[in-house]
């Protein structure tokens, strides 16, 4: 009996301890489930923050954060901010990002920029110096703060001033035509549905006002037609063949929005036809899928080239400058498919807003080059069948804020900026150039090297002449009235004298001297290794003297980087002892071709290499 009780007990204790499990089990599995829910809101928010949809996903971050924090969430939080121009959130977000041990270097960079776009330069040093670091790019970002100081140094080239037709919304994309000034505004009143995902403001509409002769403007209105979509309509760029005007729009069909397979809405570029003040027959421009952005339209005084800015594959960067050239083929309207303009003007930064005031000279935005901050306004030449390096456009034209949608007409202008100072948003700014800053890089023939001390004197037709000295670096400028013909005469001892008459209204010039001592003979250059089997072995009794640019001594090149030179010339190396070979690019017939490639040599940073004179 008392061993059949003890039994029952144990079975009673067994089936409660079983219970009590399964309670336990049930209770941790229901903890389990409540830690592993997934977060609605972060998924909504990465959702829509890869879409670009930036101003959308902000409140589901917000509440993300309040949960749990997160580096990641609170640096893409601050770049959400960012892309609204909201600068001192942005910065707020940024600091608790970088707070945590583990973020991916790139964030640094963008603390970096906004600190910098703050007004905070010296904590932007800072964190672009730990981004350079860990990018393996020491001292990538000095040359920004060197080119502030530099520009600093010099007379104030630009006058500028706030339009008078900005309103506490974006003003952008300025453009004078027949006496009038075009831009587009976000104002709202329009015909537009509802507000951007993008940044939560009104789509822009394009608004037109008289100009005086000062430059000053009335009251704007909306341009009337069929213009007018449910959503962006931005820029303005008379077709100088056609009559037509070139402007971009959220890419739309049948008056819906045209998205990608990822969701994401794009811009386009569409023609229209300019009557009575109104603007009908839109046409998208059929060169471009629907699949990328593209912006900015503009095209050369000839009508020619049509640049604009725009993200299709191959390309540098997020956005880069593209061109499509008109050809004889059907007519006024027949272009060929885009070409990218290359690594001279585009890099893995963005490059936006081309204008064309003449066939040989283009304007951008870019945060790509070194600049004070954002996107900055440069000019770039275009001589000797290739794009010159890009010149900044020193402050006040630019400044630590986004600098962007310059429009040039005889060193007067218009573009538009969010600087400290302005009415809210983008504004619009007139511009003057009081100054021009003309230089020149001074460089040893044979040896490729700088020359200072060299003398400059500068003539300009009308005005005293003036004398500059090269520097350390091999340059020297000189301030001089907008709009006068110069050129220039450069004198070192022990080198050959220059003139220089033809300046055709370049700012920057490249020259090379030559010593007054003959040149030293040619070591045996041993036998060369040339595409095609040309002899470049310098064996040749009856050859004449040729140039050739010596990039450097390799035991084991790595031709990956060598490469790209071929571009520029034929490639070819001299064997030599122990396994060693000098790479060399070349031959040129004269010393200034070889030089202008030179140029192009350490664009690609093959800094040591030089221009040698060669007889074969």
């Amino acid at each position: 009996m008392n061993s059949a009780l003890a039994s029952s007990d144990w079975q009673l204790a067994r089936q409660s301890l079983l219970l009590l499990a399964l309670v336990l089990a049930l209770f941790g599995s229901g903890r389990s489930l409540q830690a592993q829910k997934p977060d609605r809101d972060l998924i909504r928010a990465e959702k829509l923050y890869a879409i670009g949809q930036y101003h959308a996903a902000i409140p589901y971050y917000e509440r993300s954060l309040q949960q749990a924090y997160d580096a990641v969430n609170c640096a893409r939080l601050a770049g959400c901010y960012r892309q609204q121009g909201a600068y001192l959130l942005a910065e707020h977000w940024y600091k608790q990002a970088v707070l945590a041990d583990a973020l991916a270097p790139e964030y640094f960079k963008q603390y970096a920029e906004v600190l910098r776009s703050n007004g905070k330069a010296d904590l932007a040093l800072e964190w672009f110096e730990r981004y350079d670091r860990y990018a393996g790019n020491k001292g990538a970002h000095e040359a920004a703060y060197a080119l502030a100081v530099e520009e600093a140094i010099f007379p104030q080239e630009y006058r500028v001033a706030l339009l008078n037709v900005n309103t506490t919304f974006s003003e952008i994309a300025p453009v004078a035509y027949q006496g009038d000034l075009v831009f587009a505004s976000n104002r709202g009143g329009g015909n537009a549905e509802g507000h951007s995902p993008q940044n939560g403001a009104p789509y822009y509409d394009l608004y037109i006002t008289p100009l005086d002769e000062n430059e000053q403007t009335s009251p704007p209105a909306r341009i009337r037609g069929a213009i007018h979509s449910a959503w962006h309509d931005v820029g303005f760029s008379p077709d100088p063949v056609t009559g037509d005007l070139w402007f971009a729009r959220t890419s739309s069909n049948g008056g819906k929005r045209v998205r990608d397979g990822q969701g994401v809405v794009h811009t386009a570029l569409y023609t229209a036809h300019w009557k009575r003040e109104k603007l009908n027959g839109v046409k998208r421009f059929s060169k471009i899928s629907r699949q990328y952005t593209a912006a900015h339209p503009t095209l050369t005084p000839d009508g020619l080239r049509l640049f604009f800015s725009a993200d299709l594959p191959d390309g540098y960067g997020a956005m880069d400058i593209w061109y499509c050239d008109r050809t004889d083929q059907n007519g006024p309207y027949a272009w060929s498919d885009p070409v990218n303009a290359g690594s001279r003007i585009n890099t893995p930064g963005d490059e936006v807003f081309p204008f064309a005031p003449r066939l040989d000279r283009l304007y951008l935005a870019s945060d790509g080059h070194p600049g004070l901050g954002g996107l900055d306004i440069f000019q770039v030449d275009f001589s000797g069948g290739s794009w010159e390096a890009v010149r900044h456009l020193p402050a006040p034209v630019n400044s630590p804020r986004d600098d962007f949608g310059v429009y040039v007409r005889n060193n007067q202008g218009f573009f538009a900026s969010d600087r400290i100072g302005g009415m809210g948003g983008d504004d619009l700014y007139a511009f003057e150039r009081i100054s021009v800053r003309a230089g020149v890089y001074v460089l040893n023939l044979e040896s490729g090297q700088p020359i200072s001390g060299a003398r400059v004197e500068w003539i300009t037709d009308g005005h005293n002449n003036r004398q500059t000295t090269t520097d350390a670096r091999g340059f020297a400028f000189v301030d001089l009235p907008p709009g006068v013909d110069y050129y220039f005469n450069i004198q070192k001892s022990g080198f050959n004298e220059l003139a220089f008459t033809e300046t055709r209204n370049k700012e920057l010039f490249t020259v090379a001297l030559k010593p007054l001592v003959e040149p030293s003979a040619s070591p045996d250059p041993g036998k060369v290794s040339a595409p095609n089997g040309v002899d470049l072995s310098g064996n040749d009794p009856n050859a004449q003297v040729r140039y050739r640019i010596r990039i450097g001594v390799y035991r084991k090149p790595n031709m990956e980087k060598l490469g790209p030179l071929e571009d520029i010339g034929p490639l070819f190396s001299v064997p030599g002892a122990n396994n060693v070979s000098s790479f060399y690019v070349g031959p040129f017939l004269n010393a200034e071709d070889a030089h202008e490639a030179l140029i192009r040599v350490r664009e690609l940073r093959f800094t040591d290499a030089f221009v040698e004179e060669w007889v074969p």
